[in-house]
């Protein structure tokens, strides 16, 4: 259970390790607790992937943090940028246990705007995109 003013975030895109707006460059205080998995879908918004939460659906991979309250609020900002939003869902770790926790959601699920990411992981999807599309460009070039 967190303290007092501590909080878990489950964190699925480009705030986990190794990505663009990697957590621990936002909250130095972030402590990592685990590998995590939501139900739900992952879709792709080209720059970033977003949740639609489904109890029915496939894992999605991400990680569990947990940070201090102002450290969220910067977060908060952040997301706000592209229209996120906290909100409440219940994760679970690698050894299967649950916990609730914040996630950032979109207004609304993007349905058939966006296609769903196979397999659940943004970080395994990212790389594999960026390695076809330099497959791709070398391609190109070299004819």
């Amino acid at each position: 259970m967190p303290q007092r003013n501590q909080h878990y975030l489950f964190v699925y895109g480009s705030l986990r390790r190794g990505e663009p707006n990697e957590i621990a460059g936002l909250a130095r205080e972030a402590v990592f607790i685990s590998r995590a998995f939501v139900r739900g879908r992952l879709y792709d918004l080209g720059h970033c992937p977003c949740v639609a939460l489904d109890p029915l659906a496939s894992w999605i991979t991400g990680e569990l943090y947990m940070l201090a309250s102002d450290s969220l609020e910067g977060i908060d900002r952040l997301e706000r940028e592209v229209d996120f939003h906290r909100s409440q869902a219940l994760v679970h770790d690698a050894a299967g246990g649950a916990w609730p926790c914040w996630i950032y959601l979109p207004p609304s699920p993007p349905m058939h705007r966006h296609s769903i990411i196979p397999g659940g992981d943004w970080v395994r999807y990212r790389k594999i995109r960026e390695r076809r599309q330099a497959e791709s460009t070398a391609v190109r070039v070299a004819a």
